[in-house]
């Protein structure tokens, strides 16, 4: 591929990255005004940490978007996080990846367990 090639995959990958994690926290709202949302909810999250933990507790997507963006300038580095790397260039602050992993701990598992109380909730509650 050429390097133009590499670039233009890359921002696939980052666009299909950017829609997979609003799924993720469109999908935690969407729990509140349709229970039945929640199972889709957890499967969406195992997939995601399953795939995060087999590719060494970084998600695929980061690391195929920054090999795809070093075939284009060698220079590249997301420094393991595409969070990190497009919420600094956002808000024009240096956020570590522990701040960002840390985040994004914190909000996988509130989404988790609202998913798994309204699955409760739906079981047993009514």
């Amino acid at each position: 591929m050429a390097p133009r090639t590499h670039h233009i995959a890359a921002n696939f990958i980052t666009t299909l990255h950017i829609g997979w994690t609003l799924v993720i926290f469109v999908g935690a709202v969407a729990m509140a005004f349709g229970g039945k949302y929640a199972i889709l909810e957890i499967v969406i999250l195992n997939v995601t940490l399953l795939a995060a933990i087999l590719w060494g507790n970084v998600c695929p997507l980061t690391l195929l978007e920054e090999r795809l963006r070093q075939k284009h300038d060698p220079s590249y580095t997301n420094h393991g996080s595409y969070l990190k790397t497009y919420l600094s260039k956002i808000f024009r602050t240096d956020f570590t990846v522990k701040q960002i992993n840390t985040t994004v701990a914190v909000c996988y598992t509130i989404i988790y367990a609202i998913a798994a109380a309204i699955l409760t909730w739906n079981q047993w509650g009514r």
